[in-house]
């Protein structure tokens, strides 16, 4: 990141790309460890999505 700012300010993108097994950015992460991966709950469709902004009425102004 910083050699990205350095060389080119804030025109650069970063990319991902595959990598060879236990090379990537999460190699040392233990996904079984239960310490690490019991909060996780993925949610099963019956929740509401958050509201689309830009669906919602605005708010009155305050004259």
């Amino acid at each position: 990141m910083r050699a990205g700012i350095e060389e080119h300010g804030d025109d650069f993108v970063v990319g991902v790309v595959a990598t060879e097994p236990d090379e990537g950015a999460g190699a040392w992460l233990d996904t079984e460890d239960p310490a690490l991966s019991d909060w996780y709950q993925p949610d099963e469709g019956g929740s509401e999505p958050p509201p689309d902004p830009s669906t919602q009425p605005s708010a009155p102004s305050s004259r």
